[in-house]
């Protein structure tokens, strides 16, 4: 006996990592380059994006200050780099879009900077 087919979706693994590991204190002006890793590498031609968002505290809210979109390469890297041109309280966090054979990740854990 043979049943009906079954889609099953796939949801994509993503890990977040910092070229200065956070949670740090750093300098105005220092840049911070965050690698996302995406898995598994998707089976159709078209590469993961990668959705990276930048928020600064103001006050008591966290606000969007910058969002970007990469294209992780054919090892399943997508590299952001971000210039903390402001003192304060931020977060970067990152996440990998749907693709034809896979469903969309998580939003990664933050990465947290004191910006002095």
């Amino acid at each position: 006996a043979t049943s009906y087919p079954v889609k099953v979706t796939v949801r994509q693994k993503l890990t977040l990592t910092a070229s200065i590991t956070p949670p740090q204190t750093i300098a105005v002006g220092r840049t911070v380059t965050f690698t996302s890793t995406v898995r598994p590498l998707p089976a159709d031609l078209a590469r993961t994006k990668v959705t990276f968002v930048v928020y600064r505290r103001v006050g008591t809210t966290w606000v969007l200050f910058r969002r970007v979109d990469v294209v992780a390469d054919s090892t399943g890297r997508a590299r952001f780099a971000w210039r903390f041109s402001r003192a304060g309280s931020w977060y970067v966090r990152s996440m990998a879009q749907p693709t034809v054979s896979n469903a969309a990740s998580a939003w990664s854990p933050v990465a947290r900077y004191s910006v002095r």
